[in-house]
């Protein structure tokens, strides 16, 4: 049986609502203070910006696997999600948010850098060889504004059409909606697809302008699935610890959280072995550089780092979640929820702070260096759990009129 909207077994708890104002304080003031110890680690202007745009990736990509999650359910008529898309809806909200973020960048790009995070921005850089020529038709600052703003309009024009029709079917119970928003999910893949791999080579890969790898979108596509479940399987859980979505969300609902989990972390480790494995087969000097910064001389900086995403990242979690048992149990998945979360952020920061500073080395680019990405990324998931907690507060946590809502409350797995 159902229940209505206002039901407060349905809502966020009253003691978050509490915590949405020093966790947006406390972030802006975190991600301030790692900019500022980031100006003082040996890459100084550098090895802020990245520490930056690390944390900011690293929220991003959360938000943008929810948006595929939601976009995906209503194309595919699922009914077992119905119960648990609305937290999927809650992150994806989130985007705005992250839009708002990346302002600092861009205004950084159009005006002050100098090739302090993009070196295809600093002067003379299209004329040092023919290729940096070609590359700089397309990587420059115009460019750059143009691909960010048609980017996070698309994800803005995608969120807010979703959301807000979910949410008027819980006041309405207009089923139309259904349909509405079914049939704008296929145009809105396409727009998803094209839209995040744009961003992930002008944001993310153009931070080494000579290198390319066709598969770069994916592997950013494939970590932001991984870390949106990640999210998802804690933060119910953290809900349900509370009383929230008790009855609504059960150990079959998890089981199917936990089998998206485990096939995302299996897709990631595919994507970035193929990434890998067809760079070092060809051996081409302008697509092995990229990897050549991420490797070392014998087990240590960068190298070390990489070896641990193949052991930490792929193999411990993919044992942690492949038996069926551990899946179906909500504790396990949400600590190992929380741990992938971590690893995600290891990936970016893989991904993007080498391009920091090569010339030393430095994984953590020194104490200060060390203190800026960690105080860089607490503070942005701070931001982006109070923006979470504010979207939440006052609205069902359930699709609460979803015409599917019955069957994803009698959902078996088989």
């Amino acid at each position: 049986m159902t229940k209505e909207p206002n039901d407060r077994t349905l809502q966020l708890p009253e003691s978050l609502s509490g915590i949405q104002l020093p966790l947006l304080a406390g972030g802006g003031i975190a991600v301030l203070v790692g900019v500022i110890a980031g100006l003082m680690s040996p890459n100084g202007v550098s090895h802020s910006l990245h520490a930056y745009l690390t944390a900011f990736t690293f929220c991003l990509t959360i938000s943008l696997g929810a948006m595929f999650f939601v976009i995906i359910q209503h194309l595919s008529r699922a009914g077992w999600s119905a119960s648990v898309r609305r937290v999927a809806e809650i992150i994806m909200a989130v985007i705005p948010l992250m839009a708002i973020l990346f302002l600092p960048i861009v205004v950084y790009v159009l005006f002050f850098d100098h090739g302090a995070l993009y070196p295809w921005n600093a002067e003379g850089w299209g004329e040092l060889t023919p290729a940096n020529h070609e590359k700089a038709k397309i990587l420059n600052p115009v460019a750059y504004l143009i691909t960010s703003v048609v980017v996070l309009a698309v994800w803005t024009v995608i969120v807010r059409y979703f959301w807000t029709n979910s949410c008027k079917q819980d006041e309405t119970g207009d089923i139309a909606l259904t349909a509405k928003m079914q049939r704008w999910s296929g145009p809105a893949t396409f727009g998803f697809a094209l839209s995040v791999s744009a961003a992930a080579f002008v944001w993310i890969m153009s931070l080494d302008p000579l290198w390319f790898s066709t598969m770069f979108g994916v592997y950013l596509f494939a970590g932001s699935m991984v870390s949106f479940f990640a999210l998802m399987c804690s933060s119910i859980y953290f809900l349900q610890q509370r009383g929230v979505l008790v009855d609504e969300i059960n150990e079959e609902h998890f089981h199917d959280l936990g089998k998206y989990t485990f096939g995302f972390i299996v897709f990631w480790a595919y994507i970035a072995f193929s990434q890998y494995m067809l760079i070092w087969y060809a051996n081409i000097p302008e697509e092995t550089i990229w990897f050549l910064h991420r490797q070392g001389d014998g087990l240590e900086g960068w190298s070390l780092v990489s070896l641990s995403l193949v052991l930490m990242h792929w193999l411990i979690p993919f044992f942690a979640v492949m038996s069926r048992h551990m899946r179906r149990w909500p504790k396990w998945m949400a600590c190992w929820g929380v741990y992938i979360l971590a690893m995600h952020y290891v990936d970016m920061y893989w991904v993007i702070m080498p391009e920091a500073g090569h010339e030393n080395h430095l994984v953590f680019g020194g104490a200060m260096g060390l203190i800026s990405s960690l105080l860089c990324v607490a503070g942005m998931f701070a931001l982006f759990v109070g923006v979470m907690l504010r979207i939440g507060s006052g609205i069902p946590l359930v699709a609460a009129k979803d015409p599917r809502l019955p069957q994803a409350l009698q959902f078996e797995n088989i």
